[in-house]
């Protein structure tokens, strides 16, 4: 029983490694400037829609010090991420990325 559980737990963390790791190692090092624009992009659709920055977040179920990091170009925003900030301003892709 004992042996289950740990193995059952070491299969956890091993996958939290690997999610963790991948993170930290991005194969490609993410583009500022594409991330600066992106924010303003974000900013200005929020102002738009009259929302703030915890409504957005709490919208799309992430902290609220992380999207104020992608408004201001720090973060580096999953495309799961992206695609929720789409559909809440109802936007296309194309609209908030500079490329």
């Amino acid at each position: 029983m004992k042996k289950a559980k740990f193995e059952a737990k070491s299969a956890v963390v091993r996958q939290h490694l690997r999610e963790v790791s991948y993170t930290i190692f991005m194969p490609v090092p993410p583009n500022l400037k594409t991330q600066q624009y992106l924010g303003r992009k974000l900013r200005e659709l929020r102002e738009q829609k009259g929302k703030t920055q915890l409504e957005v977040a709490d919208s799309i179920g992430i902290d609220i010090s992380y999207y104020a990091g992608i408004e201001r170009g720090e973060e580096n925003p999953s495309l799961a991420t992206l695609e929720a900030l789409c559909r809440l301003f109802r936007v296309r892709s194309s609209q908030i990325l500079s490329f």
